[in-house]
């Protein structure tokens, strides 16, 4: 299998002036005298203000040929990866000495560029497109990761590691943080309950075969009914601590209100095909967020927790 990547104090002057002049400085109520060059006044005081103004945030510089270990956030499959696809990536550690430019974390995006689907020796190929910088800026990454199938389709798992090689110079200079609005609050994000079947569905990388549908079961927020669920809007939209860039939206298409559950609360269930929800988990035990809105406009949240294999 080969793997490669070529790849921010009040000074008063009152008594100041010698008392055999007769002279007296008079100051206005609520006004104040600052000696000159002091305090911010004069030459002095203005150019210390106009080096502070010009002070900024040293730059973050990475060097071309810089390496750095990455892990995947999508799980492939020459069965059923389609050219095209986006794929997700994560860096696995902090890229620049110093303060880094590139953070553990970083989200980092591809595109499938070849498939070769075969059972004994399949083919996939990635283009490395860019990286999240610690600014929020995307940066352009080089190279092309390739798998080769050993007597199976091709396939990556959620967590495979590899190295990246950085093709250009990279500067980020830091950007301020955003100040919000006045007056403006952030909606309350309701909590919701969901629940997870996945009878009779089944995925196999190696073979590239995913059968059957998930089904996502959702009860309202305390207070709320399902018919109040802006249905279209539910989806898949965090796994474990994996924020998706593309939410994976659930099919409203054969919705059904009952009690599916048969636990006294009305429900309502969705369905998601399994290689869509799969894709994006590593295996094991994993917590999965489900997000979506009310008609009246309010977020909820629910998760629940699903063991993956394939």
């Amino acid at each position: 299998m080969r793997r490669r990547f070529s790849i921010l104090s009040l000074a008063l002057l009152m008594g100041a002036v010698s008392p055999l002049l007769y002279a007296q400085v008079v100051v206005p109520v609520g006004e104040s005298i600052k000696p000159e060059g002091g305090g911010g006044g004069g030459e002095e005081g203005g150019a210390k203000k106009a080096a502070k103004k010009r002070r900024v945030a040293p730059a973050s510089v990475v060097k071309p040929g810089s390496s750095f270990m990455i892990q995947m956030a999508t799980v492939l499959s020459s069965g059923l990866s389609q050219p095209g696809e986006t794929v997700y990536f994560l860096a696995n550690e902090n890229v620049g000495s110093g303060r880094p430019v590139i953070a553990s974390g970083a989200v980092g995006r591809g595109t499938i560029k070849q498939v070769v689907a075969d059972k004994k020796k399949g083919k996939l190929v990635v283009a490395l497109d860019s990286v999240q910088a610690v600014n929020g800026e995307s940066v352009p990454v080089g190279g092309d990761v390739m798998v080769e199938g050993q007597g199976s389709q091709a396939s990556v798992a959620f967590g495979d590691k590899f190295t990246a090689t950085l093709d250009e110079k990279i500067v980020i200079r830091p950007k301020p943080a955003p100040r919000p609005k006045k007056g403006e609050v952030a909606p309350e994000i309701k909590k919701a309950s969901v629940e997870i079947r996945g009878k009779g569905v089944k995925t196999d990388i190696k073979k590239g075969t995913a059968k059957g549908n998930v089904e996502v079961i959702l009860e309202a927020p305390k207070g709320m009914t399902v018919d109040d669920v802006e249905f279209n809007s539910v989806a898949l939209t965090k796994v474990n601590s994996f924020t998706l860039p593309n939410p994976v939206r659930a099919s409203a298409a054969k919705t059904k209100v009952g009690d599916r559950n048969k636990n006294g609360v009305t429900d309502v269930n969705f369905s998601i095909e399994a290689w869509d929800f799969v894709k994006y988990q590593p295996r094991g035990n994993n917590v999965v967020t489900f997000s979506g809105r009310m008609k009246n406009g309010t977020p909820f949240e629910a998760t629940s927790g699903v063991t993956i294999d394939y």
